[in-house]
């Protein structure tokens, strides 16, 4: 039986395997995680609660979830 990661978006709160979701990081890609679904929806929900921010427990600015929202409508 094979092991798979399951995560949860910081947005919609929905859980699947690690691969569904955007990772970020707050030290470059080491310690502290979270993750967020790949889609316009979520994301902009996550730039009006702050989530990402909230659960990095650092500041995110609104020029990274516009790149994101960039990047999810392509």
């Amino acid at each position: 039986m094979t092991y798979i990661p399951i995560r949860q978006c910081v947005a919609c709160r929905k859980k699947g395997a690690k691969s569904e979701f955007i990772r970020f990081s707050a030290r470059g890609g080491e310690g502290r995680g979270a993750y967020i679904c790949p889609n316009a929806a979520c994301i902009k929900k996550a730039k009006k609660a702050n989530a990402l921010g909230r659960a990095l427990r650092v500041h995110i600015g609104e020029e990274t979830y516009d790149e994101l929202l960039r990047e999810a409508e392509k």
